[in-house]
């Protein structure tokens, strides 16, 4: 080191001190210029370390860390979703095909009996459908209906004569013939009517009723539950009757005259409640709005 200080001493004196050497050095202008390329290079390089995470992705990295978390969870919430969906097409129970049902009452002679009392009441079903059904037989002693196939404990009963209960499968169209018996009374035949109905009230006369189901477009709904209640009457009638319209939207029954509230409701539809004058045989055409 001590000849290369002694050279430049002799070049700088010799050129008034303005010139340097390539490639000599001082010590203290080699310190100073490693101090002047460590900082340089320090922030060279110390830049590239900052930036380094960023451009070596470590920011990403921890994004993609985090999305790595979140779409297991998304995936785990979405699948019990589709699971639930499937479990909730599964649970769905579909419902008992509606078939025709007619019952005949007759008497112990095997004719008609007129305005029986039918109480029909199905067993419990998976499916969310109407249990039960009334209405009265007509003058032939036959009452029509159109009810869900199921098993049903069906009741027959009328003042005049002894009550009776069957059970009945109802699996398809069918017609059952019930036979009941006179009651007998031992009390004089005048007094009878008196006992019969105090008020001496004549009852009013059955007459069949129709109705028809239809949606704004005309088309007949099935499976709508129809359910009438009549005005309180001096004579002891049965008051109230229900039943379900078939594929063709139609509810047939026979009702004693008088006035009646009827109310027809479906899952699908808006309920409808209409008011009813019923004199006579009657068809009676109501539209449901959906819901």
């Amino acid at each position: 080191m001590s000849y290369n200080r002694w050279s430049r001493r002799r070049v700088l004196v010799a050129t008034g001190g303005t010139a340097v050497l390539a490639g000599c050095s001082t010590d203290d202008d080699s310190a100073s210029n490693g101090q002047d390329d460590g900082s340089e290079n320090g922030a060279d390089d110390s830049e590239p370390d900052e930036d380094g995470p960023e451009a070596d992705g470590s920011e990403p990295d921890e994004n993609d860390t985090d999305e790595d978390e979140l779409e297991p969870e998304s995936d785990e919430d979405s699948e019990p979703d589709e699971d639930d969906s499937e479990a909730d097409e599964d649970s769905e129970v579909e419902e008992p095909d509606l078939s025709e049902f007619t019952l005949r009452v007759v008497d112990a002679n095997g004719e008609p009996a007129e305005a029986m009392l039918v109480v029909g009441e199905g067993e419990p079903h998976e499916a969310d459908i109407p249990l039960e059904f009334t209405g009265v037989t007509g003058s032939e002693g036959y009452h029509h209906n159109r009810i869900y196939e199921n098993e049903y404990t069906i009741e027959i009963d009328h003042p005049d004569y002894e009550g009776t209960t069957i059970e009945h499968s109802h699996d398809g169209p069918s017609e059952v013939t019930v036979e009941l018996d006179v009651v007998v009374d031992d009390s004089a035949e005048g007094d009878s009517a008196e006992d019969d109905d105090p008020t001496g009230a004549e009852e009013p006369d059955h007459a069949e009723l129709v109705l028809r189901a239809v949606d704004p477009d005309g088309d007949p709904i099935q499976g709508a539950v129809v359910r009438g209640e009549g005005e309180p009457h001096e004579a002891d009638i049965p008051l109230e009757f229900t039943g379900i319209t078939g594929g063709d939207g139609y509810h047939y029954n026979l009702i004693y005259e008088n006035e009646y509230s009827i109310e027809i409701d479906h899952s699908d539809y808006e309920p409808t409640t209409v008011e009813h004058t019923h004199d006579g045989d009657h068809e009676l055409t109501v539209e449901l709005e959906p819901e």
